[in-house]
C-alpha cells in the first residue's frame, strides 16, 4: 500500500510530469525537426506557383489522422504518417492544405479546386482523386501520374 505525502510543497517546487505530459513533450521534440522541413516544402510550392507564402503562417507535424488548415490561428497541420511516407504524397498534402488558406476556399468546391490545381504540381494531383473524386473530375484535375 502506498502512502501519500499531503504536506504542502515548498514554493517553487515542480511536480514531475504525468505520463501524457511526458508523451506530449517527447512528440513535440520529435516533430520539431519535421516542422522546418514542412515549412520549406510549403514555401517552395508557393514559390513555384508564383505566390508569396502568407506571413505569420506555420506548417507543423501532428499526430492527427488527417491534415487541417486552421485559418484563425494560421497553422497548417500535416499528419506524421504523411511525413514518414512518399515525398510525392507529402507535396500533394501540403498543396491541398495550402489551397484552403483563401477565405473563399473553406470547403472542397470549385474555388478550392481551382486554387489546388494552381498550387499542386500536375504530377502529384492524382492523389486528389482518392480523396474527392467527383470535385476533382469537375475541376479537370489530372487523374494519372506523369
Amino acid at each position: 500500500m502506498e502512502f501519500f505525502d499531503f504536506r504542502p510543497k515548498p514554493s517553487g517546487y515542480k511536480y514531475p510530469p504525468s505520463g501524457s505530459e511526458k508523451r506530449r513533450m517527447i512528440l513535440k521534440k520529435r516533430f520539431r525537426k519535421y516542422d522546418q522541413m514542412l515549412f520549406k516544402h510549403a514555401k517552395k510550392i508557393m514559390k513555384d506557383a508564383d505566390l508569396k507564402f502568407p506571413p505569420k503562417w506555420r506548417v507543423v507535424c501532428t499526430t492527427r489522422s488527417g491534415g487541417i488548415c486552421h485559418r484563425g490561428i494560421r497553422i497548417i497541420e500535416i499528419p506524421i504518417w504523411v511525413v514518414d511516407g512518399k515525398e510525392s504524397r507529402l507535396i500533394y498534402y501540403i498543396a491541398h492544405e495550402l489551397a484552403h488558406i483563401p477565405y473563399n476556399c473553406s470547403g472542397h468546391k470549385q474555388d478550392f479546386m481551382n486554387q489546388f490545381a494552381m498550387l499542386c504540381p500536375p504530377e502529384h494531383q492524382h492523389y486528389e482523386y482518392g480523396y474527392k473524386p467527383r470535385e476533382a473530375k469537375k475541376a479537370g484535375i489530372a487523374t494519372y501520374r506523369r
